[in-house]
């Protein structure tokens, strides 16, 4: 099957056939969700990613078949569809799938830009004289 690139092809796969054949990289991570009817984007905690989809958790009540778009903030946006839910969790399946190790690095690389800057902060305290 030929897929035309997607805005987020950095992150893109070839398609594995299957259920459930992708790899699953379990993390906690905050997102987001937008529905056609959602009036804001809706906080989501991802718990697991793999290349053909995710799941995740969030107080917004979704509908099994209903599509979503996955905003992970300086990441990119990824289209797909709530394949199943149960309570406050559900399943997304990708519209395309994506490379989870890619996405993995990214988040790496921006705590790790974040840990570098709060290192590079003055050890100075305000009212301390140095002797």
């Amino acid at each position: 099957m030929n897929h035309t690139p997607h805005r987020t092809a950095p992150f893109s796969v070839k398609e594995q056939s299957g259920p459930r054949a992708d790899e699953r990289r379990h993390m906690l991570l905050q997102a987001s969700m937008r529905a056609e009817n959602m009036t804001r984007d809706e906080p989501i905690r991802i718990r697991n990613i793999s290349a053909g989809g995710l799941m995740a958790v969030s107080r917004h009540v979704v509908r099994r078949g209903e599509p979503v778009t996955i905003v992970l903030q300086g990441i990119g946006e990824f289209a797909g569809r709530i394949a199943w839910t149960q309570g406050e969790r559900f399943g997304v399946s990708f519209s395309r799938p994506i490379n989870p190790n890619l996405v993995r690095q990214a988040i790496a690389q921006r705590r790790t830009s974040r840990v570098i800057l709060t290192h590079v902060a003055s050890p100075r305290r305000p009212g301390l004289r140095s002797a």
